[in-house]
């Protein structure tokens, strides 16, 4: 047989993406081939058509590489505008937080790789529906009804009409981003038909009987560490369950990095040049461990006096955090510290106040991991947190970050004082920790884990994968 070189630009159209397919025969490597630009880089692929490629329905044909025939290839066009599959992520809360960000950070790392994601936002949740809005991604309402044995029809016709809400926007799977959204979707999501995802970010020991109703209707889920799946009291068998670590872009952050400038942000926050800033992420929220963190800044003021304590997060959109905010401040006057702290409230900015910090302090009682604790580390920044749940998961203790034992602020503040006396240390730290990142949690590795989860649940061939990489360079070879 005669073997001519293989030219496959006539019989690909210019909307579909190619995929050659792991072959057992030589152990190649699966390879995603995207467009002209990629297939003119092909060398050395010889090729006896079989049958040409065309339309929207892959054609078999025989790869010869190097003189040899090999078999078991198979070229595959995949229409990417024909076959998006809907997402509808549910949101459980009426302002923005730790899990409103996971998700948003789900839908990025997948939009337009095989999915299309909807944030389905609660009623007069502005602040949730705008944040989704400026990332770009469409939004939808419901109404947040309960199970109640007394007023079962209110709740019956409330999962009716968002199940209509599924159908009118041709969802595919229902991705309820916390335990509590379970609680209003689930039951919708079975009504119209759909796989149901929960994701678990917490510490769940103790779930109450409607909220196990509305789990037992939950396909799969997936949980954000090792601890919180243990932790769950609901229990999940290994083929309903699946750990899914978060992941970071470490570059992105290193570029928020260089394009910001640390002195503005002192400036704007009335911090003085030569003063140390010890920095926490968290909403005013009784889960945060403000009591302990406000005994330990007593320690190190006293030791360290130039120094001062910012604490990004949201205290002023919901009642409760107001309540708590006033006994936090309650705390920090009883430990005379009050001088030193600065509220910021919500801020979107986040990366860019963290870039600002010297060390960066999560004080909790429970977490499942923790995303800020990623985009410290992310950002080369040493980081001192509890040890609980999923956190000792991503800090090696005097390697990545430091650990310290709940509620004890006696070993939090000797932390934080060994590293504002020790700056090479906690350049060291941070400069382990950023590394760390880049290799084990990574925006690619957490992409593809979704990705993976998504396809299991939809029933779709992993055979054909488009990778992120393949659709973001193709996105730019359109541009040029």
């Amino acid at each position: 047989m005669t073997h001519s070189t293989f030219d496959p630009l006539p019989y690909v159209r210019e909307d579909h993406y190619l995929a050659l397919l792991h072959s057992n025969y030589v152990g190649y490597t699966a390879t995603v081939v995207y467009r002209r630009d990629v297939l003119r880089s092909i060398k050395g692929f010889n090729v006896s058509i079989v049958s040409k490629p065309g339309g929207s329905k892959a054609r078999s044909a025989r790869l010869a590489f190097a003189g040899g025939d090999i078999l078991g290839f198979f070229v595959k066009a995949i229409n990417m505008s024909e076959h998006l599959y809907n997402i509808a992520h549910i949101l459980p809360w009426s302002a923005v937080g730790g899990t409103e960000h996971a998700t948003r950070r789900i839908a990025q790392a997948i939009e337009g790789n095989q999915f299309k994601n909807i944030a389905f936002c609660q009623n007069e949740s502005t602040s949730v529906i705008d944040f989704f809005a400026e990332g770009g991604f469409e939004t939808a309402l419901y109404e947040p009804i309960e199970l109640s044995l007394r007023r079962p029809q209110t709740f019956l016709r409330a999962s009716l009409q968002l199940a209509g809400e599924f159908k009118r926007r041709k969802i595919n799977l229902v991705h309820c981003s916390d335990v509590l959204a379970a609680r209003f979707a689930a039951a919708a999501g079975r009504l119209a038909g759909l796989p149901i995802l929960c994701h678990v970010r917490n510490r769940y020991e103790n779930i109450g009987r409607f909220d196990r109703r509305g789990l037992r209707l939950v396909n799969k889920f997936a949980f954000v560490s090792q601890d919180t799946w243990r932790r769950f009291s609901f229990r999940v068998p290994s083929q309903r369950g699946v750990v899914v670590y978060d992941g970071i872009d470490a570059d992105l952050q290193s570029d928020v990095i260089r394009a910001t400038a640390k002195q503005d942000v002192r400036r704007e926050l009335g911090i003085p040049d030569t003063a140390k800033i010890v920095g926490m992420v968290a909403r005013i929220d009784p889960q945060k461990d403000y009591r302990t963190l406000a005994r330990a800044a007593r320690d190190v003021v006293a030791a360290e006096p130039n120094v001062r304590f910012v604490i990004v997060g949201g205290y002023s959109s919901r009642e409760e955090h107001r309540a708590h905010y006033e006994e936090v401040k309650k705390m920090l006057a009883e430990n005379k510290v009050a001088d030193y702290f600065i509220f910021t409230d919500f801020r979107k900015d986040i990366p860019r106040l963290v870039n600002a910090m010297d060390i960066f302090v999560l004080s909790t009682h429970w977490e499942g991991l923790p995303l800020v604790i990623l985009e410290a580390m992310a950002q080369g920044k040493p980081v001192i947190a509890t040890a609980v749940d999923g956190i000792p998961e991503i800090i090696i203790d005097g390697k990545t970050g430091l650990l310290f034992s709940h509620q004890n602020n006696e070993q939090l503040a000797a932390q934080v004082l060994s590293l504002l006396h020790d700056e090479a240390r906690a350049t060291i730290i941070g400069r382990l920790a950023r590394q760390f990142i880049k290799t084990n949690f990574s925006k690619e590795h957490f992409a593809d884990s979704i990705s993976d989860l998504y396809r299991e649940m939809l029933g779709i061939d992993k055979g054909v994968v488009v990778s992120r990489a393949a659709v973001d360079s193709d996105r730019q070879f359109e541009s040029n």
